[in-house]
């Protein structure tokens, strides 16, 4: 009887232990699932820029803009380096003032869609 008891418990044990961790493996899907739409949203989240051309290097994919703050991302006025595709930058000239939108990749900060613009009044 003592062996029967001793069974029994072990077996009620480990129906409890896999109910546990059953129960705890959608919260580690769920976890696991909104740490991938975080990442997602922020690989889609766009900034707007606006600035001045400097150069524009068509054939390596670069910019460089002198451009105004931009408060989303908490830079100040400055001069910089983006990437950007071929097509986006075939029509952009140095010294177009040009509106931009900027997502974050892997590698940086690049120029997703460009336009020319007024100056600023900043």
């Amino acid at each position: 009887m003592k062996a029967a008891s001793l069974i029994g418990l072990a077996i009620l044990l480990s129906l409890g232990t896999s109910a546990a961790l059953a129960a705890d493996e959608p919260a580690t899907h769920m976890q696991e699932t909104d740490s991938h739409m975080e990442h997602s949203a922020e690989a889609t989240k766009t900034y707007s820029g606006h600035g001045r051309v400097n150069s524009v290097d068509v054939a390596a994919g670069k910019i460089n803009i002198s451009h105004d703050p931009i408060t989303e991302l908490k830079w100040p006025r400055m001069t910089m380096d983006f990437q950007a595709s071929a097509p986006t930058l075939k029509n952009i000239k140095p010294g177009t003032y040009v509106v931009f939108e900027l997502q974050k990749m892997e590698d940086g900060y690049h120029i997703v869609k460009i336009a020319p613009a007024r100056p600023s009044t900043e």
